[in-house]
Order: C-alpha cells, then structure tokens, then sequence
C-alpha cells in the first residue's frame, strides 16, 4: 500500500529547503526580536509581485483574496465581495516600501559604476 500511495504524499524537495531556510530565518530574528516575523520582512516584495504580475491568473486570485478575502459559499460572485481598505492601504504601504528600497540600491549602483 506504501508504494501505491507514495506519489500522492510527495513534498518536492525545493519546497522542504525553502521551508528550512525560511524557519532558520524566522529563528534568528524571533531570537533577537520576540514581535519578528518574517512575512512582515517578506511583504514588500509580495505586494510588488501581486500588484505588478498581471498575466499570472494565481497572483490575481491572491490579489483578489488579499482584498476582498473570502466570498460566502466559496463563489466569485462580485455582489457578495466587500473591499477590505485596511488591505489596500497596507499592500500599497508594502509597494511602496520595496519601490523605494529598491531605487535606493540602483541609484547606488549607477554611481559606483560612474566612478
């Protein structure tokens, strides 16, 4: 029975390292800071990738989700869906975040390469 099932429990071995590095990293920042969280670190560049990948039909649901959470009886139904402006306002914080960050290390780089 193990090896007849053993294809539908498989965890890929990116996703377990991944997983690993990132409770590591949780770890060390909780050990200096009991309020750390590494998502809160992770959020900038989350809202950058949901507010920016538009193709990606999984980043829209996850817009969609973030915003509006989840609609009853688990429907797109958009009458149902109550916009969360708490949400949009934090997403927009985190956009700008890693928007200004990052220009600061490009703006960086443009002058070491001028020198």
């Amino acid at each position: 029975m193990q090896q007849q099932n053993s294809n539908v429990f498989a965890i890929p071995s990116w996703f377990v390292y991944t997983s690993r590095a990132f409770g590591t990293l949780e770890g060390i920042g909780l050990s200096h800071d009991p309020n750390y969280a590494i998502i809160q670190e992770c959020f900038p560049y989350l809202a950058k990738r949901l507010l920016s990948d538009i193709k990606s039909t999984r980043a829209q649901g996850a817009l969609r989700m973030l915003l509006y959470g989840k609609t009853n009886n688990n429907t797109n139904d958009d009458e149902e869906a109550v916009l969360d402006l708490s949400k949009v306002k934090e997403l927009t914080n985190g956009f700008e975040s890693y928007t200004s960050s990052t220009s600061s290390v490009e703006s960086g780089q443009q002058q070491q390469q001028q020198q």
